[in-house]
């Protein structure tokens, strides 16, 4: 079972990640960095609560055994075996640094939205159009190089299958939350409309770390939560990095692409804070 400050430290990294995007738009965002740390802590250790509560915990105690208490920050997952295999003091090491980089993440946001005076973003019908067109095109190149190339089996090891049917519906559902993370980063976090050229280059970029992080956490951790895996890095083959980057690319072009398709002039962004659009 991990430590309360490791629930704590890793609630707060999460929900911080989450706003640093949103900060750069958004000015009470940015003024409360420490509100959204706080909530997220409480939030990661919410289903501990049975600890200090008086009387029968009985319901409470079994909700922090159950799957259900990964809905605060992983909770679940965090007290699992592979978890408690670490040595003193190193999840609570480890947890510090995620903390840490997640501060770092939203200080910088923060800052350059400040300085950069964006405006709010107005949800529109492109975005929607553009990101499922993104889902769908980047998903179907991404599966289709990986199944001419024999790597689909590596795909479908992530949720311990061997099938290209599970490979395939695992590309289906990354792609999904890759559009859906892309759009709402290139809207949050620029001013002028994306030429072509910008969108691939941003997408194929943006590919790098998403790999990272996959790879280095997302996965590890789902492997470990479902299958009591030992908590290290899936690198599987690194030829899919270079994979990863290109189906980046052809997100962030076809994002483009569609949202010109839909307005005629590409995605639409706000200039400074008293000008007009």
């Amino acid at each position: 079972m991990a430590p309360a400050i490791v629930h704590f430290l890793v609630g707060s990294s999460l929900l911080l990640l989450t706003a640093a995007p949103v900060a750069v738009r958004y000015e009470p965002v940015r003024r409360r960095g420490l509100t959204v740390a706080t909530v997220g802590g409480l939030w990661g250790i919410l289903p501990d609560v049975h600890h200090v509560l008086p009387g029968d915990d009985g319901p409470l105690r079994g909700f922090h055994q159950s799957a259900w208490a990964d809905l605060f920050a992983f909770h679940y997952t965090l007290d699992r075996p592979p978890v408690e295999a670490y040595g003193m003091g190193e999840a609570e090491f480890r947890a510090v640094l995620v903390f840490l980089g997640a501060v770092a993440a939203f200080v910088l946001a923060a800052e350059w939205g400040a300085r950069a005076e964006f405006e709010p973003v107005e949800a529109r019908r492109e975005m929607v159009g553009g990101a499922a067109g993104a889902a769908l095109v980047s998903a179907a190149l991404l599966g289709g190089v990986l199944h001419l190339t024999g790597r689909m089996g590596a795909v479908a090891a992530v949720v311990g299958q061997e099938t290209a049917v599970a490979g395939w519906a695992v590309i289906g559902a990354a792609g999904a939350l890759a559009a859906g993370v892309f759009t709402v980063c290139i809207e949050l976090v620029t001013r002028d409309a994306v030429t072509l050229p910008a969108g691939t280059a941003f997408g194929a970029l943006v590919a790098i770390p998403a790999w990272l992080l996959a790879t280095l956490l997302v996965v590890p951790l789902w492997r470990m939560r479902t299958f009591d895996a030992a908590l290290e890095p899936f690198t599987g083959d690194p030829a899919l990095m270079g994979v990863f980057v290109l189906a980046g690319g052809t997100l962030g072009a076809t994002y483009v692409a569609v949202t010109q398709a839909l307005t005629g002039d590409g995605p639409r962004r706000g200039e400074r804070l008293g000008r007009s659009t």
